[in-house]
């Protein structure tokens, strides 16, 4: 019975996983489209150069 539990509760978490990576993604998408049409909206100073750090994304 226990292991049933886990294992629904792990199904929540990696479907709300699932559902906040797609959230996180359209928000990326409409940062980079209005940084393209609107770039003066961003100041220099809010800017930041992106790390890739050593994430494996597999």
């Amino acid at each position: 019975m226990a292991i049933t539990k886990y294992q629904a509760e792990y199904a929540k978490v990696f479907q709300q996983n699932i559902l906040l990576s797609a959230q996180n993604e359209n928000q990326q998408n409409l940062i980079e489209y209005l940084f393209n049409k609107v770039p003066e909206a961003f100041p220099d100073d809010y800017l930041i150069e992106e790390e890739n750090n050593d994430i494996n994304e597999n």
